[in-house]
């Protein structure tokens, strides 16, 4: 009995031994880009935890994720009205936020066993954003339920969410960001359509936010190798973030699976201007004033309307570790250079009258002292 205790304790010193070790390496940089620390003589794991289940058979968990870097009982303000509104509107549900230790805590305990890479790679990342992006599919991965961001008020239960002529067939749900496919498209977006992520609904393990996981994976070993550092010390401006494991990644891991699903590619022109949630295969998409009422772009409606579900305040904190600004400031700027733009073509047209006004001035003159002369002859 006693020497199989010890032999348990023994396991367990040398495993948190070994996390120590790649927690000190990796802090200091000593670990190369290339290093799989974890699990050095595996390969890269692309096996799903939920692959063989079928999420027909499966409701979707009565679950509110979110992430702070501090718990719920020190948030004041407008980031404790949101987290009320959620537990208000969904008693039934339970509630969590994650603060950054039990993020980690939850990686270690939900993917050591399965999925190492996932650990390394969130361990490894020190950027604020990239560490929020890739949580939110880690726990929809692990767990399911709804994800939403801290800065977001929850409009509607999220009972009311699905249709019931879709309820059965639905095992995730995805709201439009951006509809302007045939737009311009503006500074702060990687694509003028475009799928929000912070606010997503999905049972554990759908094959959306395993391929982003894969995605966001691959993405960011390919910067690190690129920059030729380690993960702990990416660089990433505002564009990489999107691109990476922001709304830009999402959206390639939703498009993939529909065409996936549909057998024919399928692009934002199947989807553009939806007055109604409508399904593909099993994923749910709702319309942009869903998740993303009150923008000034993409008919989005306004947060009181009956279609709107969750209202996002783009607090947008993590902007300021990464250069470029926020949206809004993007739109602004946007703004004073067309009307700069409009100006100076005014000005340019002025100046043209004039020349004009000149030049027929001195030509009426010309002609007036050939006029002259001819008279004087």
């Amino acid at each position: 009995m006693f020497p199989k205790r010890f032999a348990i304790i023994a396991l367990l010193t040398c495993f948190f031994f070994a996390i120590f070790v790649f927690q000190f390496q990796r802090d200091q940089g000593i670990l190369p880009s290339t290093t799989r620390f974890l699990c050095p003589s595996a390969p890269q794991s692309t096996s799903k935890p939920n692959a063989t289940v079928d999420l027909s058979e499966v409701p979707f968990p009565k679950k509110i994720w979110q992430s702070w870097k501090s718990p719920v009982s020190m948030l004041e303000g407008g980031d404790l009205d949101n987290v009320r509104s959620w537990k208000k509107l969904n008693p039934e549900y339970r509630y969590e936020l994650l603060t950054d230790a039990a993020a980690e805590t939850y990686v270690l305990d939900t993917f050591l066993a399965t999925r190492p890479d996932i650990v390394e790679v969130f361990l490894s990342l020190h950027s604020v954003i990239l560490r929020s992006d890739f949580l939110r599919y880690l726990l929809l991965l692990g767990d399911g339920g709804v994800y939403s961001d801290i800065d977001t008020k929850n409009l509607k239960p999220v009972r009311d969410w699905i249709p019931s002529w879709y309820a059965e067939d639905t095992n995730i749900v995805v709201g439009i960001e951006v509809d302007e496919p045939d737009g311009q498209k503006w500074s702060g977006w990687r694509y003028n359509y475009q799928f929000c992520q912070w606010t997503i609904m999905s049972k554990p393990g759908h094959p959306i936010i395993e391929t982003v996981v894969d995605r966001v994976i691959k993405s960011l070993w390919d910067m690190a190798d690129k920059q030729n550092t380690t993960l702990n010390r990416v660089k990433t401006f505002s564009e990489d973030v999107i691109a990476t494991t922001g709304p830009g990644a999402f959206t390639d891991a939703v498009f993939e699976i529909l065409t996936e699903q549909a057998g024919k590619n399928i692009t934002a022109h199947d989807i553009t201007r939806l007055k109604s949630p409508k399904l593909l295969g099993d994923v749910l998409i709702l319309p942009v004033n869903a998740f993303a009422p009150g923008q000034s772009h993409s008919k989005a409606g306004k947060p009181e309307d009956d279609g709107s579900l969750v209202q996002h305040m783009w607090k947008s904190s993590w902007w300021g570790d990464n250069p470029q600004g926020n949206f809004e400031d993007h739109k602004k700027k946007k703004e004073e250079e067309e009307e700069q733009k409009k100006k100076e073509e005014e000005q340019k047209s002025q100046k043209d009258e004039n020349n004009s006004g000149q030049g027929n001035a001195n030509q009426k003159r010309q002609e007036d002292g050939l006029r002259r002369q001819e008279e004087e002859r």
